[in-house]
């Protein structure tokens, strides 16, 4: 269970995200973690097996989710716009 002290820097950081948003960090934190303990998994064409009670999501994984995750509402939306007449 992830302390009170990393729960408050984190929701520092997720200023502006939806839920969605923090779906999509929470899955990248996991997929980070799998990618940290099991780097075969991404280098092997064989099937692996994996022992998944080894897999625990850090601090650190956050930390890298953090940097891939765009809050919806800090994306460019790149509409294209015109002047009203």
């Amino acid at each position: 269970k992830p302390g009170s002290f990393f729960l408050q820097r984190l929701s520092g950081k997720c200023t502006g995200y939806c839920g969605a948003d923090l779906k999509a960090l929470c899955t990248e934190a996991s997929l980070e973690a799998i990618r940290r303990l099991f780097p075969q998994v991404y280098s092997s064409d064989r099937r692996l097996k994996l022992d998944f009670s080894k897999i625990k999501v850090e601090e650190c994984d956050f930390d890298v989710a953090l940097e891939k995750i765009v809050a919806s509402s800090k994306r460019n939306r790149g509409l294209p716009t015109r002047i009203l007449p």
